[in-house]
């Protein structure tokens, strides 16, 4: 560990993820930041992932393969064994936009010292790579682009582009295993209902390919979405309800 280097806690959970996970694992390996420590979390699979995880075993800090009760009981697992002062998540599909952006973010980091620092991420979409900015969603209506009240709407933070201090977990508790594929935007609701501090880094930090469960669910995003603002809010649950529904109705507003 380098001194006055911050600790950097990569958490990724797998399942069967073979096709992806090495370039996931080579895009930490190879992070020009000197102090990451790496976890991964194996749901019990079954194909080759296994295997590609011993070949880089010598890199990775923590690696675990057992049952889980879900994504975001898995990702819980690896919040709980993480030292680093800073956690994040790399999904295995995913990797990082380069090899140095650990170190500039880190660099951004210490700048802002953040409960949370977000940045962009990049989509890549049926072989297309287009760039998605971070928490804009107010730019589509031509209202109030930045404010937070936009995440009453929609997840204001790509989540494979966070990262969050460890002891935010601690204070606030850890993802809600109740939701299926929407945890991280309760989770996100939960922060920006306590104040927390964040810190928006504008640069395009992960590839995120658009291939997950929360990608091809759709439907159970709109209801899970809705459970979390009713968990916190129930009378502006309603509202931002009200409003999505007449924005389905008037297809023409983009």
């Amino acid at each position: 560990m380098k001194e006055n280097k911050p600790l950097v806690s990569i958490v990724c959970v797998v399942l069967n993820g073979e096709k992806y996970i090495e370039g996931a694992i080579q895009s930490v390996v190879n992070q020009t930041y000197p102090n990451i420590e790496y976890i991964i979390i194996d749901g019990g699979s079954t194909d080759g992932t296994l295997d590609i995880i011993k070949k880089y075993a010598t890199s990775i800090d923590i690696w675990v393969s057992e049952k889980d009760k879900g994504i975001y009981d898995a990702m819980n697992k690896g919040i709980k064994m993480a030292s680093g002062e800073i956690i994040a998540f790399l999904n295995a599909d995913d990797y990082y936009a380069s090899n140095t952006i650990l170190e500039k973010v880190v660099d951004k980091w210490l700048e802002c010292k953040p409960d949370l620092l977000y940045g962009d991420i990049l989509v890549k979409e049926r072989g297309h790579i287009y760039p998605v900015k971070a928490h804009r969603t107010g730019m589509r209506y031509g209202i109030f682009p930045n404010s937070y009240i936009w995440a009453w709407v929609s997840m204001p933070f790509p989540h494979p582009a966070t990262f969050i201090k460890n002891e935010i977990y601690k204070r606030y508790g850890l993802y809600d295993t109740s939701f299926r594929i929407c945890a991280d935007y309760e989770f996100m609701l939960r922060l920006l209902r306590h104040g927390i501090r964040t810190c928006y880094f504008e640069k395009n930090i992960t590839l995120f390919r658009k291939e997950g469960i929360s990608s091809q669910n759709n439907e159970m995003v709109r209801k899970e979405n809705r459970a979390a603002r009713e968990k916190h809010n129930r009378y502006i649950a309603w509202v931002v309800e009200f409003f999505l529904i007449l924005k389905r109705l008037l297809k023409d507003i983009p």
